[in-house]
């Protein structure tokens, strides 16, 4: 399912897990290896790395909560990371079309940034776009888009 387009946010920010979601952890399988690959570059970033927060916007849409995988959070500029084990457009575009608009809006005094965080790339990984350290993936995302952190989960991460 293709992430929640924004169209017209009035306001955004950030809240507490939304009532009435399942609690369900996958224990097995992709989705269970994608949540290990979060946590695990999430130890890596440390401390100055926000994992998981809820924010909650209105747009035209109506009411709406998202959960960016993480975040660093600067003076001047927010990292806003997603996770995939293996790279994906739909990644992209949760960046771009969801996460962007949202934190922009929060953040407004902030620059933000999107940086997409995966193992495995395909062909349609942008050649020009992928890197193998994060402070090179967020220059990048500074000329706009984004940027591609390619991670093994194995390392320590260079921020």
């Amino acid at each position: 399912m293709p992430p929640r387009q924004i169209k017209g946010i009035a306001w955004a920010e950030p809240c507490l897990r939304p009532r009435g979601l399942p609690e369900k952890k996958p224990r097995r399988g992709s989705k269970a290896e994608g949540l290990r690959f979060e946590r695990a570059l999430a130890r890596a970033l440390g401390p100055r790395c926000t994992q998981g927060q809820w924010f909650r916007f209105m747009d035209d849409n109506g009411p709406g909560h998202c959960q960016p995988d993480l975040l660093l959070i600067g003076r001047k500029r927010i990292v806003v990371i997603e996770c995939k084990l293996t790279f994906t457009l739909e990644g992209v575009m949760q960046l771009q079309e969801l996460y962007l608009p949202v934190l922009r809006t929060h953040y407004a005094r902030h620059e933000v940034l999107c940086v997409l965080a995966c193992k495995n790339l395909t062909p349609q990984a942008p050649a020009g776009r992928i890197h193998a350290s994060l402070r090179a993936a967020i220059e990048d995302a500074l000329s706009g888009g984004v940027a591609v952190f390619h991670w093994f989960g194995a390392m320590g991460v260079d921020v």
